[in-house]
């Protein structure tokens, strides 16, 4: 699970970086606001997890699922 979290974190990095004219924090923001949804769900997410205190493998699962689901709706 950790390794495909951080694949999915790299992938993800990438992405953002490579489909915006701007670099760092700009291109972060742009991405960002273009995909204000996923975005919201994912953080919605990390707080129910945080809100668990310890969180089980299916929680987490479904963490690393959404990480996978921002990975590929990067807008390029």
């Amino acid at each position: 699970m950790r390794t495909d979290l951080s694949r999915s974190q790299r992938a993800l990095a990438g992405s953002v970086l490579n489909g915006s004219t701007s670099k760092g924090k700009p291109a972060v923001r742009q991405w960002v606001t273009r995909q204000k949804a996923a975005c919201d769900r994912f953080d919605q997410i990390i707080s129910d997890l945080r809100l668990a205190g310890k969180p089980d493998f299916a929680m987490l699962s479904v963490a690393v699922s959404e990480a996978k689901v921002l990975q590929g709706d990067t807008g390029a």
